[in-house]
């Protein structure tokens, strides 16, 4: 029974915890010496982490590493377990600097934890040969003693300790708070933005310059005659270029003088105005109704403004004009001098068909002096009005028109399209020259819907024009425009304003192509299939004027080849027969030079640059125009050749100098064969 108490007792004396020491703890030593074990293991060696409520490290071990230290250790129920000294912080070095190097974690020793101090041990089954381990070489010595024979490097800043590895730290280890703020990155910075901002003010300044002189050489070209000279146009734009560049360098006007005439940069262009190119064209006073001329039967009517108003905005007086009710002369004149400056639509329109239902006085009061005033009115200049006067280009003003309106333009003309079958025969001759003037201007072609008025209103005049007399009023037409058309360029504007249908309009078209292309008014006296010989038209390629030169105007040369187009046409004569085979050869032969000579001419241009873009526009015409003729003129599709075919012109293939050929070959193989 009493050696069962002593056995309990013993084993409550084993179980019963140690009292901590009343000594206090001694703080761990920065840079412990070698030699300091824990259990017989050099402390500086890293060991497994021991949890706290399995092992505890021996509490005397922090004794023997610095007996003499005063600071009290925490009781072992607050720490956390051991941790490995490659994780703790070092004690020499501040842990907001940063980790420390990897020399730094071998060579300084682990931290003891203060669970050292709390004097309780729990030895391991292994601490009976813990005392073999302390025969090895302490690592720490190995890395002091190889690091002692390097000399350590000069500190360079003073602020840092003077022992290296407190340099080393600080040089290679600092970490620097950077800044949460994103500083955006520019892709031109401020130098650049400024030089570019000087170029921009330097361009506009001398934009400003070119367009001061530029408008005081509009202002001069409106003084000028018509008959200004081309040349003085080109040295001025020269001289206006060399304005622009004259703040340069010594010599920079002669390099830029001299390369832009080599190309067509001082070409301005060429037009020709029909109508007042003042800013605002001035109208007449528009006359007061003719009260004192209104007959008892219109008094009713037309007297009143309100009134008269309603009367033609309803209708009623077209109704009462188709009744047979006839209009005085003078409220007729009035109301077709209304019809050029009546800014209200519905209201021209009214006036138009009144004034048609008045066919008799149509026929006796229009004359080609009131279609003349019409055309004044509406804005025509004086010299364009009178058919007489010759048409010639001028500079090109920029915004001749400004945002004038063609309304009453459009209204006058169809207006004169409706009347055509009540004109006389001198009237429509007159007026048909007169729309084909005004088709020179290229205001006409600019406005599709005024385009297709004058079309139809010519085609109307034409077909009203008895067929006794086509014949004569073509002459007219053509002569009249033949002597005052001179340009090519302005002629083909002319006919091609003509519509090719129905044929009395295709046979005015190619009488005045032929009269333009051969610069011949002949051509146009008869029918252009009596007159039409694919010989003159070779011949007349030959000319000088297609001769290429460098004062070539390729603007012309593109409009001369157009109105060969259009005067060519079908190519068919009334004599031609192509049921004969030799006519028919041959009128095929001459399609085929006639091709080849328009695409020599092509080729003669040769491939100009972009700087010359009136040559690409003829050579693109030539090749448009050579293309159609042969491919749509000839009688029969060109038959097509290959490698397998034998030469034209033979029956029999000759072959006897192929068959030499051979032989002598085989000849030689035979020889050769012999001898070997």
């Amino acid at each position: 029974m009493s050696g069962g108490r002593k056995h309990q007792a013993s084993l409550n004396a084993f179980f019963k915890p140690v009292q901590p020491s009343s000594k206090p703890a001694a703080p761990v030593s920065s840079r412990p010496s070698p030699s300091t074990t824990v259990n017989g293991t050099p402390s500086n060696v890293p060991r497994p982490a021991f949890s706290h409520s399995s092992n505890t490290v021996n509490g005397s071990a922090s004794e023997a590493v610095n007996p003499t230290a005063s600071q009290p250790a925490k009781p072992a129920h607050d720490q956390g377990g051991y941790n490995s000294s490659l994780l703790s912080p070092s004690p020499n070095n501040d842990p907001s600097e940063g980790p420390p190097s990897l020399s730094q974690q071998l060579i300084q020793p682990p931290a003891v934890s203060s669970s050292f101090s709390s004097g309780r041990i729990i030895r391991s089954s292994d601490d009976e040969d813990s005392d073999s381990d302390s025969s090895l070489v302490d690592l720490t010595t190995l890395l002091q003693s190889h690091r002692s024979n390097i000399p350590p490097k000069p500190s360079t800043n003073k602020d840092t300790p003077s022992t290296p590895s407190a340099s080393r730290f600080t040089s290679r280890n600092l970490d620097y708070k950077t800044s949460p703020i994103v500083v955006p990155k520019y892709k031109f910075d401020l130098k650049y933005l400024a030089d570019l901002a000087r170029t921009d003010d330097a361009a506009e300044a001398s934009s400003k310059r070119v367009k001061a002189l530029s408008a005081l050489e509009d202002e001069n070209s409106t003084l000028l005659p018509t008959g200004a000279n081309s040349n003085e146009t080109k040295t001025s734009h020269l001289d206006l270029l060399g304005s622009v560049v004259k703040d340069r360098e010594e010599g920079e006007v002669q390099r830029v003088t001299r390369a832009i005439k080599r190309t067509e940069a001082t070409l301005s262009e060429h037009r020709w105005y029909f109508f007042d190119t003042e800013a605002k064209p001035s109208k007449t006073k528009r006359s007061p109704f003719p009260t004192e001329f209104v007959t008892d039967d219109w008094k009713k009517d037309l007297s009143d403004p309100q009134v008269r108003y309603q009367t033609f905005i309803s209708g009623f007086a077209e109704d009462m004009v188709s009744f047979g009710k006839t209009l005085p002369d003078e409220i007729f004149l009035w109301v077709l001098d209304e019809l050029c400056r009546e800014p209200s639509a519905p209201l021209r329109s009214s006036y138009s068909n009144t004034l048609r239902e008045s066919s008799e006085q149509v026929h006796r009061l229009i004359v080609p002096d009131v279609v003349q005033k019409l055309f004044k009115d509406l804005g025509g200049s004086p010299a364009a009005i009178s058919i007489s006067q010759k048409i010639q280009s001028i500079s090109g003003v920029r915004d001749p028109y400004g945002r004038r309106q063609w309304d009453e333009l459009r209204s006058v003309i169809g207006f004169l399209g409706d009347i055509a079958s009540s004109l006389r025969q001198e009237v429509r001759v007159y007026i048909i020259c007169l729309l084909l003037r005004m088709c020179a201007d290229g205001v006409v072609f600019e406005n599709v819907d005024l385009f297709d008025g004058v079309r139809e209103t010519i085609s109307r005049l034409c077909r009203y024009i008895p067929e006794e007399s086509w014949e004569a009023c073509c002459q007219e037409i053509c002569t009249s425009l033949f002597n005052c058309v001179e340009e090519p360029t302005l002629r083909l504007q002319v006919v091609e304003s003509v519509p090719s249908f129905p044929p009395r309009m295709h046979d005015l078209r190619r009488r005045l192509a032929m009269s333009f292309y051969f610069n011949d008014i002949s051509y146009c006296t008869k029918h252009s299939h009596l007159l039409m010989d694919l010989d003159l038209f070779i011949k007349r390629l030959e000319d000088p004027t297609f001769d290429l030169t460098p004062q070539t105007d390729y603007r012309e040369l593109a409009a001369l080849i157009s109105l060969l187009d259009i005067a060519i046409d079908d190519a068919r004569s009334a004599e031609l027969d192509l049921t004969d085979v030799n006519e028919e050869r041959r009128f095929d032969k001459d399609i085929d030079d006639l091709a080849a000579s328009i695409r020599d001419i092509m080729k003669s241009i040769g491939n100009p640059g972009a700087a010359f873009i009136s040559r690409i526009e003829a050579k693109e015409v030539l090749e448009l125009v050579a293309q159609r003729i042969a491919d749509t003129l000839r009688s029969k599709p060109k038959p097509k050749q290959t490698v397998f075919d034998g030469p034209r012109g033979r029956a029999e293939e000759d072959l006897e100098g192929e068959r030499a050929g051979i032989q002598s070959f085989l000849s030689r193989m035979k020889s050769t064969a012999g001898k070997v």
